[in-house]
């Protein structure tokens, strides 16, 4: 039964420490893709294979515009928060999510924020921008 959806960092991470479940996944949510960053060409081409990744299982793959450290997106504009919402939008209705955990595996900003910005649909899934 595909049933998960998983919330990941970066395009890579599904393989690196979702692939306990990915037999079961259903849609796969990327907070960031790299694609139009130049600090970090080198993973311009990621995204398309988290795209083939997806194909290969059967699963949606909806990734987000965000470079990696969008933790440091500014909060004053208010710009963190929508990352937040704008993830947690797309978690709503998910029956089971398989995320990083709360430390990030190995303290990875990137991958922490992306869990704690998911971890407010349990608690209250209608918050908005």
């Amino acid at each position: 039964m595909k049933d998960v959806t998983l919330l990941i960092a970066h395009a890579d991470d599904e393989n690196l420490f979702c692939w306990p479940v990915l037999d079961r996944v259903k849609r796969i949510i990327c907070a960031s893709n790299d694609s139009e960053n130049p600090e970090r060409a080198w993973c311009k081409e990621r995204g398309k294979c988290l795209d083939e990744v997806g194909e290969l299982l059967g699963a949606d793959v909806i990734q987000l515009p965000y470079n990696s450290e969008f933790y440091r997106l500014p909060t004053r504009d208010g710009s963190l928060k929508c990352a937040a919402v704008t993830i947690m939008g797309h978690l709503r209705g998910a029956e089971t999510i398989f995320t990083h955990n709360a430390w990030g595996e190995y303290g990875h900003l990137d991958t922490s924020s992306a869990t704690t910005s998911g971890e407010p649909c349990r608690r209250k899934p209608d918050a908005s921008c």
